[in-house]
Parts: C-alpha cells; structure tokens; sequence
C-alpha cells in the first residue's frame, strides 16, 4: 500500500512542485559539444525551462528570461545554476534552431509509454482534433496592405514553410464565420478519460484533417501496441475511408456526427411536382407574414392527404413549417 504524503501538492512549494513534475522527463540525448566557445547550459534544462514556459503561457523569450531573473527558485528547480545568469534570449533561440525535432518526438513517445505502464491512461476510447496555428506574417493581419493576400500559390518571405488554410471564426458574432489564414494545423489523439495526448503532428494548414486521421489511428495502436475500443471525433472526419478503418480495421466503434453539408435535400421534383421523402405529393397551402412587418415567408408545402381534408386544417395548422416528419403511413 502506498503511503499517502503528509503535505497536498497544491500546498508544496512552487520550485518542489516543478522538481516532481520534471522527475520522470528523459534525458534529451544529443551529440556532446565541443570544449572551444562560450560556456553551454546543459539542454536538459534548457528544455524543463521552455515545458515551465508553457505551463505558465509566457509568450515571448524576453517574458521568459525576465520570469527567471526576478525568480531565482524556479532556475533552481529547472536545473540552472542559482547564483548565475540564467540564460539569454540568444542561447534559447539556439536551442530552439539546433536541436532536432526527432528527438523531442522521442521524449514525448517515451513518456506516453511510461504513463500506459503506469496505467495513467488505456488508450481504449481515443478522440481526434485538430487546431489551427497562425503564422506571424503581414498576411494575415488584415489592417495591412497586402497584394493577392490569399493566393494559394504563393510562397512567403515571412514563413516559406506556411501554408493557405480555412478556419472556423467566432470572435466576430455568435454566428460561425470562415475566413482564410497562412500557418500550419496541429493534428492530435487525445484519450477521451484523462484528456491526455498519445499522439500529436503538425502539417502546413493545406494538408486536410481526413488525410491524417488513418495514419494518426495506424502510428498509434503500432507505436504504443494500443486496444482501441472508441473513436470519436467531429463532423469533419465524417469520411467513408476513416469509418470503415475504424470499424473494420480497428474493430473499434466510430462515434462520429453526420457532416450536414454533404446531406442531400429530401424533397424531389417530378416534373412540375414536388414529393416528399414519403413520395407524397406536395401543394402550396397560402401565405404567412410576420404581425407589424411587411416580409413575406415562403409559402408552406403541404402533403395532398392533408389538403384533402379541409375541414381538419385550422388556422393555426397554416403556421406549421415544413418540417415535420412524413411517412406513407403516419402524418405527424
């Protein structure tokens, strides 16, 4: 039985509680540098500094070099020396340049797989998302003067590697707006108990979320030798391709919503007539205004069986829209 500690950690100090936190991270396994140059810092705690950057959503390297200056326990508790500078905005910008992008890769599947040992997460029901990331180029602020601002072809100076990308905007009104940006799309798996991420890439923003669902789902459960049970997502991975993946390949359940915008209309038009989905009939049963308005709302389509019977339709039957349910033996 494992012994319960004598203090909460919310009420541990600030620099005990970041040394637990960073206790399980690997080393970050890199060539030796050489002896000639200026003193380096050692990158594992480069590295715990910019995961202390995250927690705290410092945006900028000045936030960052000013929160270690006037914070000496927290250099403390990443592993910098307490009674020396703590590193420039140079030295973590070449961290940043030099380190390669696989071996942070390999931090990341090493501590997902510590976490499947530790039975932190199953990795049984898993979602998938993705989110936008902007560039930061003139181009897509739109109080700048910029020519052919969104041409899918061109290529920017500010950021060669970003792409043309659409995403849904609700910062204007509560109504969902799409408009254009340059940047990339972050693609992530996340376990649907802990909310935790078991996988994650990043992609210019023309590179679409059905292209990297299935290899996302096939990187997973072979990386991590997962049982997946469930998998959710949202109307954007309403894909033939991703759902017959998932439940013939994955044996797995696909809880995903209907995409409304690939839905046909029900209604058909036989020559001049219009049918229903129960391929009744339909007639035009008068007009609706609105009280104190002169706008006129479209005139209400009516089933013939229903028009038939007259004296059953009331006036306030003349108010119903056409969305009711229709079947050819049942009228609701």
């Amino acid at each position: 039985m494992k012994q319960i500690g004598l203090l909460p950690p919310h009420m541990l100090p600030a620099n005990i509680q970041y040394e637990l936190l960073f206790e399980p991270l690997p080393p970050l396994t890199l060539v030796k540098e050489g002896d000639r140059g200026r003193p380096s810092f050692c990158r594992d705690a480069l590295l715990k500094t910019f995961i202390y950057k995250a927690l705290r959503r410092l945006k900028t390297l000045t936030d960052l070099t000013f929160e270690l200056r006037n914070n000496p326990r927290i250099c403390q508790a990443v592993g910098l020396a307490l009674y020396k500078n703590p590193p420039s905005i140079e030295r973590f910008s070449q961290f940043l340049r030099d380190t390669p992008h696989a071996a942070l890769q390999n931090i990341r599947i090493q501590l997902v797989k510590t976490i499947l040992e530790e039975r932190g997460i199953t990795g049984q029901h898993l979602v998938m998302d993705s989110c936008p990331i902007l560039a930061k180029v003139r181009e897509n602020n739109l109080k700048t003067s910029a020519s052919k601002r969104f041409e899918k072809t061109r290529i920017l100076k500010g950021d060669p590697d970003a792409r043309l990308g659409v995403l849904a905007d609700f910062s204007s009104s509560s109504k969902k707006q799409i408009r254009y940006f340059w940047g990339y799309r972050n693609h992530i798996l996340v376990d649907a108990q802990e909310e935790l991420p078991v996988w994650e890439i990043t992609h210019p923003a023309d590179i679409n979320e059905i292209h990297q669902a299935i290899l996302m789902l096939q990187i997973t459960k072979k990386t991590f030798s997962l049982h997946i049970e469930i998998v959710s997502g949202d109307a954007l991975y309403d894909s033939e391709k991703i759902l017959r993946f998932i439940i013939e390949d994955l044996q797995a359940q696909a809880i995903i919503p209907r995409n409304l915008r690939t839905k046909r209309s029900t209604y058909t038009l036989k020559g001049t007539d219009l049918y229903c989905q129960a391929d009744l009939p339909m007639r035009r049963k008068g007009k609706m205004t609105i009280k104190k308005s002169r706008h006129y709302l479209p005139s209400i389509l009516l089933p013939d069986s229903l028009w038939s019977r007259k004296s059953n339709v009331t006036s306030s039957a003349r108010l119903i829209t056409p969305s009711f349910s229709l079947r050819k033996d049942v009228i609701s």
